[in-house]
């Protein structure tokens, strides 16, 4: 959804059952808010937007799976140019197990010619 404000939202979720009946039901849920702001700069729109997720029984049985994110994306319109910039944790929680959270940031520009 695309407020005229420029706010904006994403949202998902699902359920799944998998073939194998010993495996509980598979679900997730997601959630994205952002903001375009127009005039913030001369050549271009920024966008900014946080995001949030929550996957459960996906790989195993009690699995509790979360990720989070902040992206930011700068347009520069006369460039025909976008540059961006974001960063996600991903984490999960297994009984009987430890895993270290996975931290991810990356940049770049998309060039439309």
């Amino acid at each position: 959804m695309l407020h005229n404000g420029g706010f904006n939202m994403t949202a998902a979720a699902g359920k799944g059952d998998d073939s194998d009946s010993t495996r509980d039901a598979q679900k997730f849920w997601y959630g994205k808010l952002g903001y375009i702001a127009e005039d913030l700069f001369r050549f271009g729109a920024s966008h900014v937007s946080v995001d949030y997720g929550q996957y459960d029984n996906i790989a195993a049985n009690n699995d509790e799976g979360t990720t989070f994110g902040i992206q930011f994306v700068q347009s520069i319109g006369a460039w025909g140019t976008d540059l961006y910039a974001g960063y996600r944790r991903y984490d999960l929680e297994r009984a009987g197990a430890t895993f270290d959270e996975i931290d991810v940031m990356l940049a770049g520009a998309r060039v439309k010619f």
